[in-house]
């Protein structure tokens, strides 16, 4: 998938879209963010070995390397609260693809929507910046914390 540009710069969206849907750049981005001596003072250390982690939730292969991706981005920003955003990235790939299937199934709307505001602040969470006042990793905490009691197969049985 190529960039849309404006003369040399990419549109903001189309880079987003592109980065997120492949790993190789993401790759050549965190090479040249720790290649580059000014940003070196802002980097993380001992970044984990994501395909390792990731390997042991026995997700699907497609599904592991979007979830890779994701961390692997958010390790690079500099002001991202890495734990607090990873908490939701997990749910979002491990338990909201099964809720939302279900609540699609049952034609619940408001679920559907909840669903759709959480991947809305994880993405959020991703950009290292938000609209609102809240840290969106909070936000998406919340909308999980409703859509697990609420919604889950526990809350209705």
């Amino acid at each position: 998938m190529g960039l849309k540009c404006a003369g040399n710069r990419p549109h903001l969206q189309s880079m987003k879209a592109w980065l997120f849907s492949d790993s190789e750049a993401v790759d050549q981005l965190r090479q040249r963010i720790t290649s580059t001596e000014r940003f070196r003072p802002h980097l993380r250390e001992d970044e984990p070995d994501w395909n390792v982690e990731v390997e042991k939730l026995g997700l699907p292969e497609r599904t592991q390397a979007q979830l890779i991706t994701e961390l692997k981005v958010l390790w690079i920003l500099p002001i991202a609260d890495v734990p607090a955003v990873r908490e939701p990235l997990l749910f979002k790939y491990l338990e909201l693809p099964r809720l939302e299937k279900r609540l699609r199934a049952e034609k619940n709307r408001h679920g559907v929507r909840l669903c759709a505001l959480f991947r809305l602040f994880t993405g959020m969470g991703l950009q290292g910046s938000s609209l609102f006042q809240q840290n969106p990793a909070y936000l998406a905490k919340r909308v999980q914390f409703i859509l697990t009691t609420t919604f889950s197969e526990a809350a209705h049985p």
